[in-house]
């Protein structure tokens, strides 16, 4: 008896070229989808945080108003908080009370100031905080650049010293 032998192929190990050119298109495809949305997700984040800052500026001059007191704003690099002043001791105390306790911004986000149209030092020891926010409901004029180091864009706080502070994204 006779047994004929016959030889299978078996198909390669691996991937073909065409395989891997697909797979890498996808993978483009799909970077590019999730890109634009990372950035659109900043530029949020961004006016979030020019935000907060704008409406806890206005809640400090409608608190200096309403109690009768002098407050003001400390703008860092980083962070920002407010101070009210303390007539009997004649100074500067830092607020711990919400929304005018210290806060520190996102990583990825930095301020810019100016007061008076001066750009502002920020970091350097003062005894008044640079924008005053008077009982009478005037604040120092100043603008503020809230801006990411991950994104173009920028927010603006500003005011002219008699007009609510401003927001503006760009």
């Amino acid at each position: 008896m006779r047994t004929s032998i016959t030889k299978t192929c078996s198909p390669s190990q691996g991937f073909t070229l065409i395989e891997l050119l697909i797979v890498v298109a996808i993978l483009a495809v799909v970077a590019a989808l999730i890109t634009p949305s990372l950035g659109a997700e900043r530029r949020v984040s961004l006016h979030t945080e020019a935000d907060r800052l704008s409406r806890a500026i206005e809640l400090a001059r409608v608190n200096a108003i309403t109690s009768n007191q002098q407050w003001g704003l400390r703008p860092g690099a980083r962070s920002y908080g407010f101070e009210y002043l303390d007539v009997e001791a004649n100074r500067w105390r830092k607020s711990d009370t919400q929304p005018f306790a210290a806060y520190e911004m996102p990583a990825g986000f930095e301020l810019q100031a100016s007061v008076e149209s001066r750009a502002l030092a920020l970091g350097r020891a003062r005894q008044a905080p640079p924008v005053l926010i008077l009982s009478s409901g005037e604040i120092t004029p100043f603008s503020i650049a809230v801006f990411s180091t991950h994104s173009q864009g920028t927010c603006e706080v500003s005011s002219d010293g008699m007009a609510r502070a401003a927001l503006a994204c760009a």
